[in-house]
């Protein structure tokens, strides 16, 4: 064993040998990531990251967007049927005078159906509104928003309820005494006095008498009924009308049993646009005779118009309590949804 001198150990290291480019690639590179996580780490989160970090679902979150989107498109479906329903009650005269049964009633004023559509238009247009706000509250997981939805949305279903109500008095007040409107308004009808000269009709201004005309007309129905259990035409009720006691032509007295509206025309659909009797394609046009004193069935519509107009005014209610129910309904889903989603959303 050689026994080296303590002064050897004193002698200094050999350098280390120079880095190679492999090295100082290396180094670099790893410098390069150090510094990008370090910034990444420093950089705020932009708002697109934020909102996909938020949109985080769970099963709350996917029952209430989708109960939002089935709304929606009931809330398009019933803000049309109500629109279209409010437009006819206000403006087709068969509706617009025999759904009141009041013979001083002013047929300008708003019925209780007409209001009942009205606030299911509303309550529509801000549920459309509400579902929007509450998309987005849900989406961005923020409680205040959800808080402020259920709120308002309970308002709109105050709105929509009240339009059921509204809705079911005027469909119980129109089955009850639609009958004794039909009798009162038949007193009204042609007060004016219109006489047939010439073969033409002298078709009356009057709301009440185009109400009627336009029933008979388009509806092919002649006046009221005989009893509850007989709906055939009772031509002693025109009696009670001013116009029956007119003559048709001059020089010719004698008391029409029918209105010149009830006998059978084949283009009637165009009253009161078209008013002329030829035009109305009106069978007993070259005899009046025949209708509007015989009654001749070929000629002359015998069935009253009880049935038709009340068939035509409940269509309308059903579109009202259709679109009021399915909303209420969809409010109700919607309510329930947003509570479960509350519960987990922080505030």
């Amino acid at each position: 064993m050689i026994n080296l001198p303590d002064s050897t150990l004193d002698l200094p290291l050999p350098p280390p040998p120079p880095p190679t480019q492999e090295d100082i690639a290396d180094k670099e590179i790893q410098l390069k990531e150090r510094l990008n996580e370090e910034e990444a780490e420093d950089k705020p989160i932009s708002d697109e990251n934020k909102l996909q970090k938020k949109i985080v679902l769970s099963k709350q979150h996917l029952l209430f967007l989708i109960i939002q989107v089935i709304s929606f498109v009931i809330g398009l479906i019933t803000l049309f049927l109500s629109s279209f329903s409010l437009s006819t009650i206000r403006y087709d005269p068969i509706i617009k005078v025999f759904s009141v049964v009041n013979q001083s009633a002013n047929f300008d004023e708003y019925s209780s159906l007409a209001i009942a559509n009205i606030l299911v238009i509303v309550g529509t247009i801000l549920k459309l509104f509400l579902i929007v706000f509450g998309f987005f509250g849900a989406l961005w997981n923020i409680g205040t928003i959800l808080e402020v939805y259920i709120l308002l949305i309970n308002i709109v279903f105050m709105m929509q309820s009240s339009a059921i109500v509204l809705a079911s008095k005027f469909h119980t007040q129109n089955t009850e005494r639609l009958n004794e409107g039909l009798h009162i308004h038949l007193a009204e009808y042609y007060k004016s006095k219109p006489l047939l000269r010439n073969g033409e009709l002298q078709l009356d201004d009057n709301l009440v008498s185009v109400a009627w005309d336009t029933a008979q007309f388009h509806l092919k129905c002649c006046g009221v009924r005989q009893s509850i259990n007989d709906y055939s035409t009772d031509p002693n009720s025109f009696q009670h009308s001013e116009w029956s006691s007119n003559t048709i032509d001059p020089g010719i007295d004698f008391r029409p049993r029918y209105p010149p509206s009830c006998c059978v025309s084949s283009n009637g659909i165009s009253y009161p646009f078209e008013r002329n009797s030829r035009s109305l394609g009106i069978k007993a046009v070259y005899n009046w005779r025949k209708c509007m004193i015989d009654g001749d069935p070929e000629v002359t519509y015998t069935t009253s118009c009880f049935k038709a107009i009340r068939n035509r005014i409940q269509s309308h209610i059903q579109y009202t309590l259709g679109s009021c129910t399915f909303n209420v309904a969809a409010l109700i889903l919607c309510i329930i949804s947003a509570l479960r989603l509350l519960r987990i959303t922080p505030i």
